[in-house]
């Protein structure tokens, strides 16, 4: 993907473009940050039109033998960043929990 496109990749079916921005950490603090194009990107995505964003969240991301890969929906939409706190300032810090 080029850069400055505000997602790591795109998959693109008949019916939808997924939007996936890729999120890892050494540990699992079940944290990330988006930056400000990121969070452009995912503010313009719906849950239910053509454009939709998802971030997907690796911990333990140099450890093979404990790391997973977890879908999570884009914290910018209405319907679903409830699910998200943010933490910290400057850019955008956001905690989830897993379910």
């Amino acid at each position: 993907m080029s850069r400055g496109a505000g997602h790591d990749f795109l998959v693109q079916t008949p019916s939808v473009d997924w939007m996936f921005e890729v999120k890892s950490t050494l540990e699992d603090g079940c944290e990330f940050e988006l930056t400000s194009n990121e969070l452009r990107v995912a503010s313009s995505a719906s849950r239910t039109g053509r454009r939709r964003y998802r971030i997907l969240y690796v911990p333990h991301v140099f450890s093979p033998e404990n790391w997973c890969v977890f879908e999570l929906p884009n914290p910018m939409d209405k319907e679903t960043q409830a699910q998200f706190s943010v933490v910290g300032r400057g850019s955008l810090r956001l905690r989830f929990e897993r379910r």
